[in-house]
């Protein structure tokens, strides 16, 4: 069967908050939930919590933005995820350690392996350059599906953001010029994929994270097809009958 998408919701962001919270539904059969969810101030804040309802997500990585500019904040992006989530509609809440810039969105998947999650070289994490484009180049294979997720500074005015091809945006939140923005996607696994946006103004770009993931589908049960023999029927004289 392999991996399917059970639900992308753009989630929230907020130009400064203690968090933010959005509305997910997990649908039946749906066994993965994944939260992308970015950062921006202008000292460095990480994220301290990430539930679904009363579920607690776990973090795979984040990818922190070094650089501080002046006219613009750090940020840190970053991929939250739940195995096994209750089939339900319940509020998602990140929760950063101090008050800042946030985003976050989310994704529900059926068919993602429970035991073997994550391929051997996930997660895999890069930084946005000044006046560049992200992008990240995450080792895959074919049956998975990758996700990212990336934060970058916008030191001028607002810039649009658009996802690579082949990619599926889960989300893009902008909380405005000269403070941070943040998007989420997917993509059809390969041996390499390459996870890229192109804004509309990149220069106006100062630093970004970008971190992305490769889910395993679960593992299919063989089927063993057992024929059945049929005896040919008895020919009168082609056998000597006993006990009669």
């Amino acid at each position: 069967m392999g991996i399917t998408i059970d639900l992308r919701q753009s989630g929230t962001n907020s130009a400064g908050a203690t968090s933010i919270g959005w509305s997910h539904t997990v649908g039946a059969g749906a066994n993965f939930l994944n939260v992308g969810c970015t950062t921006g101030s202008a000292t460095i804040k990480s994220i301290s919590t990430v539930v679904f309802g009363a579920a607690s997500l776990s973090n795979t990585v984040n990818a922190v933005a070094a650089t501080k500019n002046d006219t613009a904040p750090n940020t840190n992006a970053n991929i939250w995820y739940l195995k096994a989530p209750t089939p339900s509609t319940n509020t998602i809440t990140v929760t950063p350690n101090a008050s800042c810039e946030l985003t976050g969105g989310s994704e529900s998947w059926n068919g993602v392996d429970q035991s073997s999650t994550f391929n051997a070289a996930s997660p895999q994490f890069g930084f946005v350059s000044s006046g560049s484009n992200p992008s990240l180049v995450v080792t895959s294979a074919v049956g998975e599906q990758v996700i990212d997720c990336v934060s970058y500074n916008e030191g001028g005015a607002i810039g649009t953001i658009t996802e690579g091809a082949g990619q599926t945006k889960a989300y893009a939140l902008d909380n405005g010029a000269g403070t941070s923005a943040g998007s989420m996607s997917d993509e059809a696994g390969a041996a390499s994929v390459t996870m890229s946006w192109t804004i509309g103004t990149p220069g106006s770009i100062v630093t970004g994270g970008h971190v992305g993931i490769s889910i395993k589908p679960a593992a299919t049960s063989a089927v063993t097809t057992i024929s059945a023999h049929r005896p040919a029927p008895f020919k009168p004289g082609s056998a000597t009958l006993r006990g009669f």
